[in-house]
């Protein structure tokens, strides 16, 4: 007994399977990275917090460096203002996605920190008042003014400023035996070690080298939602 023959007809083109191929693919990879955004940003937070806890700048503001004397910042409010940034650019992450075409085109983009920082100098460590009212806004300086001079005719003095007969020691902000002092022919301005202008701060290098870090963790996650 001769088996059946089954015919089947396909009415489609080749053109149109593969389109319609490439619709279901791109349809479940724009629906995994929908569903992946929020442990996307999850995960990177404490990256973001430790490659920031790795910069000199953060390091020293949460100890007694030398930067905390230059700004004339006591160590206490150092520290919060350590604690306070890094909070800052972890929570100014943000993911922008545009979805795929079945052209594959189209992308995920991770956001960190607003170009012009106003996250980060809306703390309110950003500033710190002067004996006199004046508010000197420190951390601007530290992202921004480079090696440019500050302020005129003054300078930072390192010493024991209780010995002899004045103690000049409570003119201290910071408490770290050191003064800002009118020279009438210095100037003053941030420590070339601390130094930073919009496109090269302590917080933009904390990023560089860590693109493979945050590549990795997105596809983890879009792979784990593609099932």
């Amino acid at each position: 007994m001769a088996k059946p023959s089954i015919k089947v007809k396909l009415i489609e083109s080749n053109q149109q399977i593969n389109e319609f191929i490439n619709k279901s693919i791109i349809k479940k990879i724009n629906s995994a990275v929908t569903l992946s955004q929020s442990s996307i940003m999850r995960d990177l937070k404490p990256e973001i917090s430790s490659w920031l806890d790795e910069e000199q700048v953060i390091r020293d503001l949460r100890g007694s460096g030398r930067l905390n004397s230059e700004i004339g910042l006591p160590t206490g409010q150092a520290s919060n203002a350590a604690e306070a940034i890094v909070e800052a650019v972890s929570n100014s992450i943000s993911l922008t996605f545009k979805p795929f075409t079945t052209k594959y085109t189209g992308g995920l983009w991770v956001s960190i920190v607003p170009e012009d920082f106003r996250d980060v100098l809306g703390i309110g460590e950003a500033t710190i008042g002067t004996a006199k009212g004046v508010s000197l806004n420190w951390l601007d300086w530290l992202l921004k003014a480079g090696n440019r001079v500050i302020i005129k005719d003054y300078s930072v003095t390192f010493g024991n400023f209780k010995s002899g007969k004045r103690d000049l020691s409570r003119w201290s902000r910071s408490g770290n035996s050191a003064l800002m002092i009118k020279t009438g022919q210095g100037y003053w301005k941030m420590p070339s070690q601390y130094a930073g202008v919009v496109e090269d701060n302590f917080i933009t290098r904390a990023f560089e080298g860590k693109e493979d870090v945050i590549s990795f963790i997105i596809t983890q996650h879009v792979k784990s939602k593609l099932g």
